[in-house]
């Protein structure tokens, strides 16, 4: 993936999220709100496994600071077909947290 692509996948997922870009290096994610820590992911394929994992470190990060951790899940449509629409990942217990 070069620069342009996903640095645009990261200003999409602050958009997602109603927040800005992050450009520390050692930041927690790719994109941050008052409420949320995003990590743009744009692949062809992510198991559910690297999510878990992603989302873990991404939540026990110090700079994560007590806001609720997602993966903003870009799509890899390929070569003259159209993205579909961007993923919104959370675990459960974060949903509960929000909704319950």
């Amino acid at each position: 993936m070069n620069s342009r692509t996903w640095k645009q996948a990261e200003s999409e997922a602050a958009r997602i999220i109603g927040g800005r870009r992050v450009w520390q290096k050692f930041s927690a994610g790719d994109a941050e709100s008052e409420a949320f820590v995003a990590d743009a992911k744009k692949r062809v394929s992510y198991s559910q496994r690297q999510m878990r994992t992603d989302l873990a470190k991404l939540s026990a990060n110090p700079e994560t600071k007590g806001r609720t951790a997602v993966l903003v899940l870009l799509d890899t449509p390929g070569r003259g077909r159209k993205a579909g629409p961007a993923l919104v990942v959370m675990t459960a217990e974060a949903f509960m947290d929000w909704h319950a």
